[in-house]
């Protein structure tokens, strides 16, 4: 995530997703504007790792396309191994599908369906805590395990950063449809699908936006 491609890769979700969300796009807007009196103010300071919707769309976006969507291969070593209740003989490439799994109905009510509040709960309602943890552990956009990417917090800086730079100053709109996908894709029949080719880490179709400058920040 923390690298240029997996980076930009997750921006550009998080975009496309508010983009067709305007309501969540204002609510991020919102929430940025209480936190951050100027544009200049918007550091990766305290105050931005305080903004828990600016997360949770970085969050939700990741989950809906993430920026290794199918699978890192493994391959299973002498005398097999036991998973899920089955066996898997020894030789056999396996993998997590994280496009899939990240998309779940065991995990995720509404799974197809761009939500950030989802990642949004209160912190004394211990049903609520228990599902956030339990989701959490179905999106692994970053992997798992030894292995997960060590750049895990530096990308939520530098998307985060970027994120709120963009969403505080400019108001958006898409110029063209090209990368929306509607229905059906894969027999999923509900939400947007952002556009994305699996080649290890995900590359995008063109993502056409315009940008015109908030009114109160033309004079600064």
């Amino acid at each position: 995530m923390a690298g240029s491609v997996t980076s930009s890769s997750a921006l550009s979700a998080a975009v496309f997703f508010l983009l067709h969300h305007a309501d969540e796009a204002q609510k991020l807007h919102e929430e940025l504007r209480a936190a951050f009196p100027s544009y200049s103010d918007i550091k990766v300071n305290a105050q931005l790792m305080k903004c828990k919707r600016l997360k949770a769309v970085l969050e939700e976006a990741m989950r809906l396309a993430p920026p290794v969507p199918t699978l890192l291969p493994r391959l299973v070593g002498p005398g097999g191994i036991k998973a899920v209740g089955k066996f898997i003989p020894e030789g056999v490439v396996v993998g997590a599908p994280c496009w899939a799994i990240s998309r779940d109905r065991r995990y995720f009510k509404d799974p197809n369906l761009f939500r950030p509040d989802r990642w949004i709960v209160d912190s004394s309602d211990p049903i609520a805590s228990q599902q956030l943890a339990e989701a959490a552990k179905a999106s692994q956009p970053f992997s798992f395990g030894p292995r997960a990417c060590p750049g895990r917090a530096l990308a939520f800086r530098e998307n985060g950063l970027l994120l709120a730079k963009l969403i505080y100053a400019f108001e958006m709109e898409p110029v063209t449809d090209k990368s929306i996908v509607q229905t059906p894709v894969h027999g999923i029949k509900e939400g947007l699908i952002f556009n994305q080719k699996d080649t290890v880490g995900a590359h995008e179709e063109e993502l056409l936006i315009r940008c015109k400058l908030r009114e109160d920040l033309v004079e600064q």
